[in-house]
């Protein structure tokens, strides 16, 4: 077989495998995937301020509530920014400001109790389970009747781990059996991955297993100039696992610090291993490389078959509990279903042009269902007489881009529907 088509097989072999692999993580990923954001709910007597001032003990200052949420409100003159809390009460029903926008941001900050009374709603975006800790510490000062839509943790199940390692073996084991201690010391530096509790490590910890043994390959034999064809389906999929799992870093952090480790250590105890032999072994240089082009796509093609048995096993093994949080509450936030409304962006557009419309447009000729408005005659002074002129017109881009972009946010997520008391609490 020429270069040429070796290294087509491994381009073909590296498509499969980001096909079967990114198609795993993405359903990994929703695997007990808390949404975007957090919420956390309290009784209504409870002032959010007092909420607010919790969460920033714990350093977190971007929680979004009815009182924080800015959004575009007219005032018949301009249009100015206010808080949610405040457009609320000025834009009261059958006022010509209020808008589906300012209705459905409104059912988001509120929900029924389990006494059957209002709580309001807070949103903490970037959920994590160090936030989570940090929000449960603080809040537990409150009392513990305040709720959140945190579910039970859950890990892998440990069973996971047998294509795992099974896959460590296959590659250790394999020809050519020169390289067997090099082999089994990158298969140790990529050991971190799966002790993270996620049923997506061992895909991590197959694919940059792979990813180290073939690039290392490739280095010895003076084809380094190859690695960035070679293992962009690798890092491809390393970096949509990474993106998708951000508690994988820790874990990935530790494995390259290991593998500079081993990049270091790596000829000493290869001098070690070889004392018992009178001689050391012939070192070959390869005159061509279809041999290490078959290799890689012997081991590209190897690591399918792990791959697809940990992404079956995930979907019919149970997952099995984590460590439960300190502080935790003793209410869960019941996410609403099926609401069945406009986009959060098309919700705003259409508020924000319907805002625009009330305020310089011709009087009776706004409508929410058009948001394109001629606009009203003004005229001013000019050499002693009265001249029509084009006044200016707000638009989105007179304010920054974060301006709105946390009720957008609370629009983009599922919104409360009831809070349940949990089992055994």
């Amino acid at each position: 077989m020429t270069d040429k088509r070796r290294l087509s097989s491994i381009i073909l072999s590296a498509v499969v495998i980001i096909a079967i692999a990114v198609a795993g993580t993405l359903y990994l990923a929703d695997r007990g995937v808390v949404s975007g954001a957090r919420m956390i709910a309290f009784p209504g007597e409870v002032p959010e301020s007092t909420v607010l001032a919790a969460l920033v003990r714990a350093d977190i200052d971007d929680a979004a509530g009815i009182s924080t949420v800015l959004v575009p409100l007219s005032d018949f003159s301009r249009i100015i920014t206010v808080p949610l809390q405040n457009a609320d009460k000025r834009a009261l029903q059958g006022d010509p400001r209020r808008t589906p926008f300012l209705d459905e941001l409104t059912l988001r900050f509120s929900v029924r109790g389990p006494d059957n009374t209002d709580w309001n709603v807070l949103y903490l975006p970037g959920s994590s389970r160090t936030r989570d800790e940090a929000v449960a510490r603080e809040l537990a000062g409150l009392g513990r009747n305040w709720a959140w839509d945190a579910a039970e943790p859950e890990g892998s199940s440990r069973w996971l781990v047998l294509p795992s390692l099974a896959w460590a073996v296959w590659l250790i084991t394999g020809n050519p059996r020169r390289d067997r201690l090099r082999r089994a010391l990158w298969v140790v530096s990529c050991l971190p991955l799966l002790l993270a509790p996620d049923p997506g490590a061992p895909v991590l910890f197959i694919v940059c297993s792979a990813a180290l043994v073939v690039a290392s390959r490739h280095v010895l034999s003076g084809a380094a100039a190859r690695l960035a064809l070679i293992l962009w389906p690798h890092t491809t999929v390393c970096v949509a696992l990474l993106a998708l799992k951000p508690g994988f870093i820790p874990f990935f952090g530790a494995s390259i610090v290991l593998a500079v480790a081993t990049t270091y250590l790596r000829p000493r105890l290869e001098r070690l291993a070889i004392r018992r032999w009178l001689h050391a072994r012939p070192e070959f240089r390869n005159l061509t490389l279809s041999g290490v082009h078959e290799y890689a796509s012997r081991i590209n093609r190897g690591l399918l078959v792990p791959v697809a048995v940990t992404v079956i096993m995930t979907m019919v093994l149970p997952s099995r509990t984590g460590s439960q949080i300190e502080g935790a509450p003793r209410f869960m936030i019941e996410h609403a279903t099926g609401q069945g409304h406009l986009s959060a962006d098309s919700l705003f557009e259409e508020h924000l042009a319907f805002q625009q419309a009330i305020t310089y447009g011709r009087l009776g000729d706004f409508s929410l269902e058009d948001t394109t408005y001629a606009p009203v005659y003004r005229y001013r002074e000019e050499g002693g007489r009265m001249q029509r002129f084009e006044d200016s017109v707000d638009t989105p881009s007179d304010w920054p881009a974060v301006t709105f972009k946390a009720a957008i946010m609370v629009l983009s997520n599922e919104g409360p529907a009831s809070i349940l008391i949990k089992q055994g609490k």
